[in-house]
């Protein structure tokens, strides 16, 4: 049977990317890739150290696939 979550969707560099790469979503989640960073994230008590970690992972837009760019209008002044 094929998963719901066997469809591609966008991957940025971090919360703040704005170039995409197309993954597939069942990939994504079952891979090991971050295990090491998400675990020491776990393990932080310091909020200022968790989001700092956070904002260095990657992140996926789990509703779709952007084209080519995102437009970040609300924060357009941050460089990707």
């Amino acid at each position: 049977m094929e998963s719901v979550l066997d469809v591609e969707v966008s991957c940025f560099g971090s919360y703040l990317g704005r170039q995409p790469k197309s993954v597939n979503l069942l990939a994504w989640l079952r891979s090991d890739k971050y295990a090491d960073k998400i675990r020491a994230l776990r393990a932080l008590q310091d909020k200022v150290a968790r989001d700092r970690i956070k904002a260095a992972l990657p992140a996926i837009t789990v509703s779709g696939v952007f084209d080519l760019v995102r437009k970040l209008k609300i924060w357009s002044n941050i460089p990707a």
